[in-house]
């Protein structure tokens, strides 16, 4: 976590980075501080597609995102928590969602997994 935060202080780091990594490692986006006006539609669209990965992918991932009132993508961001490395405001840059993925129609992720729990190709 204190590597993650130190790339994300440096700019080296994204969201959409985080998002990648989710698909290797346990956690999914865990703690990642926002700018304190990140609309609704752009938390729906990055949790869709953390939810769409954790289906495919047939394991849980988590996703405790924390806009920080104030603050904008970029600034520098200090917590009085020893558990949170300080770090920076992340930019996140999802949209709204449009075309078919903007109605309420549902649409079925098969995992990758078959059921005795391998993956398939």
């Amino acid at each position: 976590d204190t590597v993650l935060a130190k790339r994300a202080f440096e700019g080296k780091l994204a969201i959409n980075d985080l998002l990648l990594y989710s698909a290797v490692c346990g956690t999914g986006l865990d703690t990642i501080p926002l700018a304190g006006d990140v609309s609704e539609e752009q938390l729906h669209a990055i949790l869709l597609d953390l939810a769409a990965l954790a289906q495919r992918l047939g394991k849980p991932l988590t996703a405790r995102l924390m806009p920080i009132p104030g603050k904008l993508g970029g600034d520098p961001i200090e917590f009085d928590f020893e558990y949170f490395a300080n770090s920076r405001v992340m930019d996140l840059k999802s949209q709204q969602l449009s075309g078919l993925m903007a109605g309420d129609e549902n649409y079925h992720i098969k995992s990758r997994k078959d059921i005795q729990g391998r993956m398939e190709i």
